[in-house]
């Protein structure tokens, strides 16, 4: 029985893993497959390197610390993607003409703010310097990134496709008004150019937390831009960046954004890349890009570690209108350092399912915990009224329970109407 256990809090079963089809093209754009080194490595895309978890409980957070044990809370969360309807949204929110982005996220704000350390997939760029933009070049409000500070998120991932839709200087732009931040920090982007030191360390609770951001490309392209950002294909920095992280932390988590769009298993190469990252030091790999949810695996490294792998979060919050793009996950972890070993694991996961939900004309749009999501809901959402799907509790409960399955699943509230 955990320490965790002992405390009597409530905890709540969820998630399951499975596996599944990496495609080699992305958005309808050609790439090449990355062929991530099997130098030290034994990578199978079967069933023996991975294992199906034991139901994992999960639990409210413990902030209490003995001195044989310490314990952390991360959050993370998908692909925030900041359609115009989205920053629209935002501005109804205002007398004055500018955004406020508060109340979108006001339903998971509190799982944001109860975790030690919150992460999230920045997917659209925010540059003063240009006007406000939607697909396919975003431009979100710079207001943006203050808003996600004070709702409790302290590190933003920049590697994503769409890091250079304003060129190297609008990415610059986003950086550089993320660190002037307190409290904020980026990853996946070096303004001063990538090497193996350009890692995020964050320290809480006695736990050194170190992360990395990569990307499989960039939909834009920029002269240089090879020199700030992480791609899939540059495998020595990726190595010498994990090798970095491993050697200076507890506990190394991998932002990685890859896959195929709107695909909802992974192929073989995601699970060869992921796999590959977790053998050279990550003990968590988040992933994004297909904009809809993916399993989970827990995967044994060749240095004998438990590491997971979240193939897909999905979207954060989105302006997109097919009902899988709704459903993402915002997965709580609480991770456990022995003082005595100094070996720091992951104790319990909880996938956390989580909504955007808006009505006709985009009105009302916001993010809701699937748990306090209902049918009436269900019933008024703008998918609806663009009639070429409908909109369910059912169909959303059938994407969750497919896809990550009952092992993790917090049942809805049968009552709710």
């Amino acid at each position: 029985m955990t320490r965790l256990q002992k405390s009597g809090l409530l905890m709540v079963a969820v998630c399951c893993l499975l596996g599944a089809v990496y495609m080699a093209t992305y958005n309808n754009q050609s790439t090449k497959q990355v062929p991530y080194p099997t130098t030290g490595t034994s990578i199978s895309t079967g069933d023996s390197q991975s294992k199906q978890l034991e139901p994992i409980e999960v639990t409210i957070k413990d902030d209490t610390a003995t001195e044989t044990e310490k314990s952390l809370q991360l959050v993370a969360g998908g692909d925030n993607l900041i359609h115009d309807v989205v920053y629209y949204q935002a501005k109804r929110h205002t007398d004055d003409g500018t955004y406020d982005f508060k109340p979108l996220y006001q339903q998971v704000q509190g799982a944001i703010e109860q975790a030690d350390v919150a992460f999230l997939n920045q997917e659209t760029m925010m540059s003063k310097n240009r006007e406000l933009s939607n697909y396919p070049c975003f431009n979100s409000p710079i207001t943006l990134a203050t808003d996600l500070q004070e709702i409790g998120f302290d590190v933003l991932n920049l590697a994503n496709n769409h890091n250079l839709d304003l060129g190297l200087t609008g990415l610059d732009d986003t950086a550089v008004l993320i660190d002037g931040i307190e409290g904020l920090d980026v990853i996946g982007y070096d303004i001063d150019g990538m090497d193996e030191q350009s890692v995020l360390f964050v320290e809480k609770n006695d736990i050194k937390l170190a992360f990395v951001g990569f990307c499989a490309y960039s939909n834009g392209t920029s002269t240089g831009a090879e020199d700030h950002i992480v791609y899939l294909s540059d495998i020595e920095m990726m190595e010498k960046q994990l090798t970095h992280a491993k050697e200076n932390a507890d506990f190394v988590i991998a932002s990685v954004h890859f896959g195929q769009e709107g695909s909802r298993v992974q192929d073989a190469n995601q699970e060869y890349i992921a796999r590959s990252i977790c053998n050279q030091g990550a003990d968590l790999v988040l992933g994004h890009h297909p904009h809809v949810i993916q399993p989970i695996e827990e995967y044994t490294t060749e240095d004998g570690r438990e590491a997971v792998i979240f193939y897909s979060l999905g979207n954060f919050i989105s302006g997109q209108i097919d009902t899988d793009n709704m459903l993402g996950l915002m997965p709580v972890i609480d991770l456990s350092k022995d003082m005595g070993t100094g070996i720091t694991t992951i104790e319990h996961i909880y996938a956390n399912p989580v909504i955007t939900h808006f009505e006709s004309g985009f009105r009302n749009l916001h993010l809701v915990p699937m748990k306090d999501y209902t049918t009436t809901m269900a019933q008024v959402h703008g998918i609806n009224y663009f009639g070429k799907q409908t909109f369910t509790m059912e169909k959303l409960e059938n994407l969750y329970n497919k896809t990550i399955g009952q092992t993790y699943h917090r049942p809805r509230n049968e009552n709710k109407s």
